[in-house]
């Protein structure tokens, strides 16, 4: 079998070579790393005896390191770490040491006292940056060199390694400093360190906001100073006609004097109209001329008015609009990114209920809801902002403690929590503060409705005891009635009773008269039976009533 020339692997090409390769290289964990150093000695005797087992078991752990440190779950661990807020405290006071030893260092080598323990600061600070840029690329990858941060991390990093760790031991003598003067601009380098400490105030609006807008308008300054420039040149010529070339040079010595002061030539000129530009003591330099030639005045005006007054408010309104037209489109722009960001959320969650909802009702159980994946649960506490289990989630969506939750709950939930910002517990008690409120008004309802009931039974119960108090006054109006009747019958027959017999012709003149009696006595019971049907219709219309 043959090997490498450099010793150690076998060439490609053999499958025990790709055996020992695969045995090596695709280890992930520690019981990899213990079945593969039980394989390395079967990967030796294949490879051969001159072969060294320890520099093998070195390069398997190196490479299993390498897997380990690049696998995602440990990029995450690093992201979060890069992230965090004490490790953005760390370099924030990295940051100020750093520009403050450079101060004190620039002071102590004026002075001429030793410089060591700024020295040893800025060393520290150096190994700091270099740390946070190893934590980036762990965390995100080689994508981070995209930022243009952490480009310009990288640029002081190279070369305050080149500065502080290779030309200062070097370069350290001053007279051996002297020869390579050249090579020594490189020290002003470090510098730009000081530009770092606009990353402390990245998270501060206001001040990114001045900061961007300078950055905006480094552009646009180019041609504010070519224009000025053009400007106070065209002014400088036109005050070599009028001012240096003025009569009154050879007449008047004060005047020669001013002029020869400010005016002399086009560049004391065009210095002189600076002034006029900033606004600094002008009065100083027309004062004289303008007293010994009023014409002169016209001259100053219209330079202070052009240069001084339009000129820098309007190149300083048209800033401000760029600014503030930045700031709405950087506004619009993270806007856009947060709804992608609230789009993505949406899609994930529903993916994750599509998964969880494994009988496929729409619904979600207690026991498949406890059953997320780890993933989803980082998700979940992504979006609401806190570490909560599975379990208190689903105590908070389920809010009419059905022991199911569907997707509209979980949606609705999860959303109304991340919009307001507030845990999801505060939004589960708004919503029972609200459930309390709709079943008290429903709880009123029912009140009325009882109380209304209550109010028709009593009106019914009234009618009963009039109908009641009429029925007992129609009995005892019948038995009245049937008393009359009798007692009448009975006075009727104790009259007929009581009667002579009459003679013959009274008989047959009093037999009618007995008849009658006989017709009316047979009658007069009748009417009893009537008024008793009368009554018990009455009592029967009272029943149908009640």
């Amino acid at each position: 079998m043959s090997r490498d020339v450099s010793g150690g692997r076998p060439s490609q090409g053999n499958p025990r070579d790709a055996h020992w390769k695969k045995s090596v290289t695709n280890s992930k964990d520690v019981g990899t790393k213990r079945r593969g150093d039980k394989m390395l000695p079967k990967a030796s005797e294949v490879i051969g005896a001159a072969l060294d087992q320890r520099s093998i078991l070195a390069r398997a752990r190196a490479n299993i390191r390498a897997r380990q440190i690049l696998d995602p779950e440990s990029r995450e661990i690093w992201k979060q770490a890069g992230l965090s807020a004490w490790f953005e405290g760390f370099i924030g006071m990295v940051i100020v040491l750093n520009a403050a030893g450079i101060g004190i260092g620039l002071t102590l080598q004026v002075e001429g006292k030793s410089t060591v323990p700024v020295q040893v600061l800025e060393n520290f600070c150096l190994v700091a940056y270099i740390a946070e840029l190893i934590c980036r690329v762990f965390a995100i990858g080689f994508v981070c060199f995209r930022d243009h941060w952490v480009k310009f991390d990288s640029f002081l990093i190279v070369m305050g390694v080149l500065v502080d760790w290779i030309l200062d031991p070097i370069l350290g003598a001053e007279g051996v400093a002297s020869q390579f003067g050249p090579l020594m601009i490189l020290r002003m380098a470090r510098l730009l360190r000081l530009a770092k400490i606009m990353q402390l105030f990245k998270h501060c609006r206001e001040f990114w906001i001045l900061v961007r807008g300078f950055l905006n308008c480094v552009n646009m300054m180019l041609y504010v100073f070519l224009v000025l420039f053009v400007c106070i040149y065209c002014f400088s010529c036109l005050a070599m006609e009028l001012i240096t070339k003025h009569r009154l040079n050879d007449e008047d010595e004060e005047f020669r004097e001013q002029v020869q002061k400010y005016f002399r030539s086009l560049p004391n000129t065009m210095m002189t109209l600076v002034r006029f530009a900033c606004l600094d003591n002008t009065s100083e330099v027309y004062y004289i001329l303008v007293e010994k030639d009023a014409w002169l005045s016209m001259y100053f005006l219209f330079m202070i008015l052009t240069v001084s007054l339009v000129f820098f408010h309007l190149t300083g309104a048209v800033i401000f609009s760029t600014t503030m037209d930045k700031n709405l489109e950087e506004d619009d722009t993270a806007k856009k990114v947060e709804m992608d960001k609230w789009a993505n959320l949406v899609k994930d969650l529903k993916e994750m209920f599509s998964r969880l909802d494994g009988d496929g009702s729409g619904f979600l159980s207690r026991a498949e809801f406890e059953q997320m994946h780890p993933s989803d649960m980082q998700m979940l506490a992504r979006a609401l902002g806190g570490g909560l289990s599975p379990s208190a989630i689903f105590d908070s969506l389920d809010l009419d403690r059905s022991g199911e939750i569907s997707i509209t709950e979980l949606f609705d939930g999860i959303w109304e929590a991340i919009a307001s910002g507030d845990r999801l517990g505060t939004k589960r008690m708004e919503k029972q503060v609200e459930m309390m409120h709709v079943r008290m008004s429903e709880m009123s309802a029912i009140q009325e409705g009882i109380l209304m009931t209550h109010k028709n039974l009593e009106q019914q119960m009234s009618t009963q005891k009039i109908l009641e108090q009429q029925m007992s006054q129609l009995v005892e109006e019948m038995r009245l009635a049937r008393l009359s009747n009798n007692k009448n019958n009975n006075d009727d027959n104790n009259k007929v009773a009581a009667a002579p017999p009459p003679a013959k012709l009274g008989q047959s003149a009093a037999a009618p008269k007995s008849k009658s009696a006989a017709k009316r006595s047979t009658s007069q019971p009748g009417r009893a039976p009537e008024s008793v049907s009368e009554v018990s219709g009455v009592g029967q219309n009272v029943s149908e009533r009640l």
